[in-house]
């Protein structure tokens, strides 16, 4: 089936995340060093933790495997597996405890305009700085659980028990941990990562909760008009001239702070050394370009050609790379951005649509009267 280039890519994603995975932890290890008096409660708290989620996860996968099989393809679960198992990776980096909060959160929440909603943002702070050590502990192993659990868990029922689960972790770490994708603090733009990753999860775990969404035209139709939505806000911010990025140096400065903030290869870190001087030449070009794109794209989507879902990878990517820096390479990073959320998912409808349409009226059936 040609849904299966969907999991080849997801696997091969996952197999090349583990090398850059690698040398962020030797970067931060090597950068960073805990204090002695909390070396073994850091240890001891990820270890047990990533242990015991990763654990519950076989376990739960295991116990369900006799049980109705999904009939949604298996590579969007796959892509859930890979995003949660990397994010629960990153979220264990020895300086995450304190740095979390550090250069993830307050740098984020601190932009918030609104004094009432800094004050109901601070709430996760003030709660993550009482037990460091262990909230930061069990974020990476209940993520760890989520990854896992998409990877192995073949069952109708588990994937909706684990998405409920995605979908009411992801809303808290947008609300408190990204700020609502940054919308209230500074100038949110695509090219950054709005509307944030955690918000791209919940859009890929949502199909996992209804039987509507086990229709391939659903299903589809679905991510196509939210993507539709998300390019049609992504060009409305960045034509807002009040936004800023008419100016000169405005893409140039987004690229600048970026670079060797978590330690890049020094291949990743020549290259965007060498475009944001290019782009204080070319910004106004660069911002009708950002905005003519997205736009385009939107006319594909409506067209419902296949196509459409290839284009869109295929520009999200290098955004992915420059402007987010593979996201994992922006301070003590807790995920990749929303950039390979969106082209893993491009490329999953991509195939997807191409793939024979089966008989649905079984199916159909079956929605009708769960619906009744």
């Amino acid at each position: 089936m040609k849904i299966n280039k969907t999991c080849l890519v997801a696997l091969i994603t996952l197999f090349l995340m583990v090398p850059l995975l690698l040398f962020i932890f030797i970067y931060d290890i090597s950068t960073y060093s805990i204090p002695t008096s909390e070396f073994n409660r850091f240890y001891v708290y990820s270890l047990t933790y990533a242990l015991i989620g990763s654990l519950a996860a076989i376990v739960l996968s295991f116990s369900m495997r006799k049980l109705k099989k999904s009939s949604l393809p298996y590579g969007l679960a796959l892509i859930n597996g890979v995003l949660w198992s990397v994010d629960g990776i990153l979220q264990l980096q020895p300086q995450m405890p304190y740095g979390f909060l550090t250069f993830v959160i307050y740098p984020v929440i601190s932009g918030v305009q609104y004094n009432s909603l800094y004050n109901f943002l601070m709430i996760g702070y003030n709660l993550w700085i009482i037990h460091p050590y262990q909230f930061n502990a069990l974020s990476g192993a209940l993520q760890l659980f989520l990854g896992i659990s998409f990877i192995f868990n073949r069952s109708e029922k588990g994937l909706k028990i684990i998405a409920y689960f995605t979908i009411a972790w992801s809303l808290i770490i947008w609300i408190f941990g990204e700020a609502f994708g940054g919308l209230f603090s500074g100038v949110p733009t695509y090219l950054t990562g709005f509307p944030g990753s955690a918000f791209i999860y919940i859009l890929i775990a949502v199909p996992f909760i209804s039987l509507y969404f086990n229709l391939k035209e659903n299903l589809i139709r679905y991510f196509s008009y939210s993507m539709i939505v998300f390019f049609s806000i992504s060009a409305i911010f960045q034509s807002i001239p009040g936004n800023g990025y008419w100016h000169n140096g405005a893409y140039a400065n987004i690229v600048y702070s970026n670079i060797f903030n978590q330690g890049e290869p020094y291949v990743l870190y020549e290259f965007l050394n060498h475009v944001w001087p290019a782009f204080i030449l070319f910004n106004y070009y660069l911002n009708i370009i950002f905005i003519i794109i997205p736009l385009a794209l939107i006319i594909l989507l409506l067209s419902k050609r296949r196509i459409s879902f290839l284009f869109s990878a295929g520009y999200i990517l290098p955004l992915w790379i420059i402007f987010q820096n593979m996201g994992i390479y922006v301070n003590p990073s807790t995920d990749p951005n929303s950039g390979l959320p969106l082209v893993l998912l491009f490329l999953f409808l991509y195939f997807y649509s191409n793939e024979a349409t089966i008989d649905t009226s079984s199916l159909k059936g079956r929605i009708e009267n769960k619906i009744s």
